[in-house]
């Protein structure tokens, strides 16, 4: 029994490799390679949404296949996240829809399911969208700063973000660990008491808010999430935890 780590940073998977007896850990950055020497036994820690179809096919992952599939489906995520928070956003949604957008202001158009603020939209930056067979949410625009409260393992911390796009996770040009707000900090805890009562696992479990002295926003739940330098080490000791515990 190995341990596979798929299209993890470098420096983080030479830090595992390091820990532990040769060829027990194997890194790979090729998903047909994960596909093709993996066995059932292996722990396989997968770093990459864009092939998280493969995820499918493997048997023993983090994150599992249960939060891998909630988080593939922003709809259906905040239909049920919606329902924990105490900061929903209002928002309408729509299922495999054709046809064409014209934008409205004050609103969020959020095409799919593509992380890191690709597929969102809002005027006047744009004005008109054509979306064919994709899902849709239409939802209001809060003004307020970007917080992701990251959970490594149990261990929360807050990150702002800072960008100069209203879409706060594009364009970021800097990344600051903060002291989590208060009201932010136990809306995160609640969510994710209820995800490991449901068995929705992963190594890193990103909440993200817009937060503003008037209003909060509960956005989406991310589950591959990127890892501010500050806490490299705590996210590889947390790496170190689980597959010696394997």
């Amino acid at each position: 029994m190995k341990t596979i780590l798929f299209d993890l940073p470098i420096k983080i998977s030479t830090e595992l490799i390091k820990h532990f007896p040769h060829g027990t850990i194997q890194p790979y950055s090729d998903p047909n390679k994960v596909l093709k020497y993996s066995k059932q036994s292996d722990l396989i820690i997968f770093y990459n949404y864009h092939y998280r179809k493969i995820l499918k096919q493997l048997d023993n992952t983090l994150p599992n296949k249960k939060m891998s599939e909630l988080c593939e489906d922003r709809i259906n995520q905040l239909i049920l996240l919606d329902t924990i928070t105490s900061y929903p956003t209002k928002k309408e949604f729509y299922k495999n829809i054709s046809r064409k957008i014209t934008l409205k202001p004050d609103l969020i158009y959020k095409v799919g399911n593509e992380q890191q603020g690709k597929d969102k939209y809002f005027y006047p930056e744009t004005k008109v969208i054509n979306i064919y067979h994709q899902n849709l949410i239409v939802e209001e625009l809060i003004q307020g700063r970007s917080i992701r409260i990251l959970f490594i393992g149990n261990q929360p911390f807050a990150v702002e973000q800072f960008s100069n796009n209203l879409l706060k996770n594009v364009n970021t040009y800097k990344e600051e660990i903060i002291t989590p707000p208060k009201e932010l900090l136990e809306d995160a805890l609640r969510i994710k008491d209820f995800l490991d009562k449901n068995e929705y696992f992963s190594p890193t479990i990103g909440l993200d808010y817009i937060y503003s002295e008037n209003k909060i926003g509960f956005l989406e739940l991310n589950d591959m999430c990127g890892i501010p330098e500050q806490l490299e080490e705590t996210f590889i000791e947390h790496l170190k935890e689980i597959i010696s515990n394997k």
